[in-house]
């Protein structure tokens, strides 16, 4: 049996066979002696335990790290002790016989609830970052977008995960018999519940939010979403008539972050992974045991049946472990804190929620300017380019240089797109002679063996051309360039609007300002401004970015109040759609602090310029020529 988890100093042991348990990997190590095992358990650091004692020695912990989990499973293992490869066996096979509670209540604490030592978020709070919010739901909608009905996307995704568990025999087994056995996305929800690699890897990659795991694992996601969206859609329909439901969670939660839901009553949250919860408050109950420097939770949530957002489905007839009577909600589902107290009668604490269509709203007004955009590129190209909108420009030039390999030398369409937005990321990133370099490259595709004259991937080459004569100084050569982009784009949408042509604006301003025209200037970035808001939320990066040229020029003109009104708009807008690590937090800082300096206030323009260097070290390299 497993033992309640263990946080003793004392633990009994002879020759034990230790289990050690590190996001999700396992090593056997046999220790035969007292000071050799302590040795070894006083050199770990942040590691979860496992281990497989008697009660017939005893050892002292007394200087174990306060990190390190311990569980204690007992098993009488006399009989074998001396055949170590019979042992193993037995071993792997008392663990593929635990139940799924027990198999939870270790991962929990080594894979779910360990934010703090392994950066992973179970939950984000929307009211206090509602742009990281956005831009990961738009992530996920592009990706849910994206073919995954391939052999090499679930190769991708199986490779991976045999390179994670390559030490685990278990795991490596489930994963070979996953690739037989897997079939179609109906089989998606059996396999997540199953005591698998997969319910791991997927949320381990959608709480770190590490974008390389979420497009490694799109295949298995993917499905899931599909899956669980159409059980969604039947089950509303069937169930119209119910009003609410309530739902239960248990789960290990750190005491600072409870304190940190306690302070955001009222405010919202969201999952960001696939979140489980059960009809059965005894079975949530089973995860709510206190742990070493941990504390059980009990969330009691309640779903409104009129939400049109919140996508969840109670999955018990297609679940591995129906007795769970589980409830799984889709990514991204938000809540409200209702209300967080202690039950004395259940001796733990309470977290009362309630499913929200709040926050989603803004949210779909940016999916649908991505879906316009699906209809001019495809959704591999467009989950690359947010990364460039988001200022992952490393990422971004490794996705794209990935894609390029794969591509055929004969998909000539793909393959200029693709070079436009690898030259974007380098230039963003400083590299302007190699940026132009693709540039060059989508342009020979397009001119040469394409032939393009009015096309929009045509005008879009035109103004990255643009774009880098302007930072190279060659200002004539600029405007031709975005006066030729501009000409192609009334031509193509005439009386209708497209984000290029704010953007190409902007770009023949920019010139203007380089050259000392700045009144000129102004007229094409107020042009850009109008424009703009008329066609996009009225929370959006491209209208902070032509406060922030509307800032600029004004500088430039001496006008010093107007200048600092639009700096300061265009950061608190970027505060509202734009992740923290944008490169606009280096931008807007370092024009406030030449404003600030030109007025005399120099303490305030030390720190924007302090500030605006921070930044810019954490996006770029250290030859990047905002930072020298």
């Amino acid at each position: 049996m497993v033992d309640q988890f263990c946080s003793s100093k004392e633990l009994h042991h002879k020759n034990p066979i230790l289990i050690l348990l590190s996001n999700g990997h396992s090593y056997d190590l046999q220790k035969t002696r007292s000071t050799e095992y302590t040795k070894y358990l006083l050199e770990q650091e942040q590691q979860q335990l496992l281990l497989f004692i008697d009660d017939s020695d005893r050892i002292s912990l007394d200087n174990l790290n306060e990190n390190i989990n311990i569980f204690i499973i007992r098993l009488d293992y006399s009989k074998i002790i001396h055949d170590e490869q019979q042992f193993k066996s037995d071993i792997r096979k008392t663990i593929r016989l635990f139940s799924r509670q027990q198999i939870k209540l270790m991962y929990l604490s080594i894979d779910e609830e360990d934010k703090h030592n392994q950066e992973q978020n179970t939950v984000r709070y929307i009211t206090k970052d509602s742009a990281s919010f956005l831009w990961f739901q738009l992530l996920v909608s592009i990706l849910k977008r994206m073919p995954t009905n391939t052999e090499s996307a679930k190769n991708e995704m199986l490779n991976e995960c045999r390179r994670y568990y390559k030490d685990n025999l278990v795991q490596l087994e489930k994963i070979q018999n996953f690739q037989r056995e897997y079939k179609s996305s109906d089989e998606a929800i059996f396999w997540y519940t199953s005591e698998s690699f997969l319910y791991l890897s997927i949320n381990r990659a959608l709480r770190s939010e590490n974008i390389d795991e979420l497009y490694t694992y799109r295949f298995f996601i993917i499905d899931l979403c599909t899956q669980l969206s159409s059980i969604y859609k039947q089950q509303r329909q069937l169930k119209h008539d119910q009003k609410k439901l309530i739902v239960y969670r248990g789960q290990f939660m750190c005491y600072d972050e409870l304190e940190k839901l306690k302070t955001s009553i009222g405010n919202l949250i969201s999952t960001n992974s696939f979140f489980s919860t059960t009809t059965d408050i005894n079975v949530a109950r089973m995860f709510t045991h206190n742990c070493h420097n941990k504390i059980g939770v009990l969330f009691q949530i309640e779903i409104e049946n009129n939400l049109n957002s919140i996508i969840y489905a109670d999955i018990t007839n297609y679940s591995r472990i129906p007795d769970e009577k589980e409830v799984l909600f889709h990514i991204g589902a938000v809540f409200q804190i209702n209300n967080i107290s202690y039950d004395n009668e259940l001796n733990l604490w309470s977290v009362h929620l309630s499913a929200s269509d709040d926050g989603k709203g803004y949210i779909e007004q940016y999916i649908k300017l991505q879906e316009k955009k699906l209809e001019e590129t495809d959704a591999s190209l467009l989950f690359g380019r947010i990364l460039i909108d988001i200022a992952d420009y490393s990422r971004a030039e490794t996705y794209f240089r990935k894609m390029l390999n794969t591509l055929s030398q004969n998909d000539h369409e793909m393959r200029s797109i693709c070079y436009q937005y690898l030259g974007r990321t380098l230039h963003f990133s400083g590299n302007l002679d190699e940026a132009l370099h693709y540039y060059e490259l989508a342009k020979h595709i397009q001119i040469d063996i394409l032939k393009l004259t009015i096309n929009i991937n045509r005008a879009y080459n035109l103004f990255y051309l643009g774009c880098i004569n302007v930072e190279k100084g060659e200002y004539s050569l600029a405007v031709t360039h975005f006066q030729d982009a501009l000409h192609i784009e009334q031509i193509l949408f005439k009386d209708k609007y497209h984000q290029i042509i704010p953007s190409t604006l902007r770009g023949i301003a920019w010139v203007y300002e380089k050259k000392g025209e700045y009144n000129t200037s102004l007229k094409y970035h107020r042009q850009a401004l109008e424009q703009t808001k008329k066609n996009f939320p009225s929370v959006h990066p491209l209208i902070a970015v032509s406060f922030y040229s509307i800032s600029s020029v004004n500088h430039c003109l001496g006008n010093y109040e107007e200048a600092l009104e639009y700096a300061l708009k265009a950061l608190c807008m970027n505060q509202e759609c734009v992740p923290k690590t944008h490169r606009a937090f280096g931008d807007i800082p370092s024009l406030l602090g030449d404003i600030y300096y030109d007025i005399g206030n120099y303490d305030c323009a030390l720190n924007n310029y302090e500030y605006a260097v921070n930044v810019r070290k954490n996006i770029f390299n250290h030859n990047h020529p905002l930072i020298a």
